[in-house]
């Protein structure tokens, strides 16, 4: 991942005011590989009695190779790209001796993440519900496989007034906040990450 990263704090008579830049180029790379050999259920199904249907022993339908059941997975190689682009503006305004006002605002972009090799694929059920389609990355392009939400504006505002001067203060806040939407998790059937045909 590369970052650059600006905060800067400047003071002018009543007014604190700060604000910052966060610029990233997030890069995930990732092998998940697990379940390449299997796992395996031995239940004493198989050597159970056919007569009586007592139990058998799971140790001995083990060691005559009878599986009660098995899985098995692919491995996932996600190489995943995206830039994250964040920005604040606050003011800290000291209004009077007992009254304090804090106004600000935040704005994040994360552009949905792209494979390298453009290897997503999903499955569209809104086009036709009864006609599902398997669609491809490749397909439709990268920027408009997965759509951007670029409104992430997150104001803020708080206020604290000495209703009792050193004894009794009123404080208040309100904020706006947004989790990143990054894909989560990796490397799991979840993820659009994982879809056939490429994983």
């Amino acid at each position: 991942n590369r970052q650059f990263k600006n905060d800067t704090n400047w003071t002018k008579g009543a007014h604190s005011i700060k604000f910052g830049l966060d610029a990233q180029w997030i890069q995930t790379n990732n092998v998940n590989a697990r379940m390449l050999g299997g796992s395996f259920t031995f239940s004493g199904r198989y050597t159970r009695n056919s007569v009586t249907a007592a139990a058998g022993s799971p140790v001995a339908d083990f060691l005559l190779g009878d599986v009660d059941g098995s899985n098995f997975s692919t491995s996932t190689r996600i190489e995943a790209r995206a830039p994250l682009l964040a920005g604040y503006l606050q003011d800290d305004w000291k209004v009077s001796r007992r009254f304090n006002l804090n106004l600000g605002i935040r704005y994040e972009y994360l552009r949905p993440f792209q494979d390298k090799y453009n290897k997503f694929a999903n499955f569209d059920i809104d086009t036709d519900p009864q006609h599902p389609a398997l669609v491809l990355a490749s397909q439709v392009g990268k920027s408009k496989f997965v759509s951007a939400d670029t409104n992430n504006f997150q104001p803020r505002v708080g206020l604290a007034y000495q209703l009792i001067p050193d004894k009794f203060v009123l404080r208040a806040g309100y904020g706006l906040y947004f989790p990143i939407a990054r894909f989560s998790p990796f490397g799991d059937s979840s993820s659009i990450l994982v879809n056939p045909p490429y994983n």
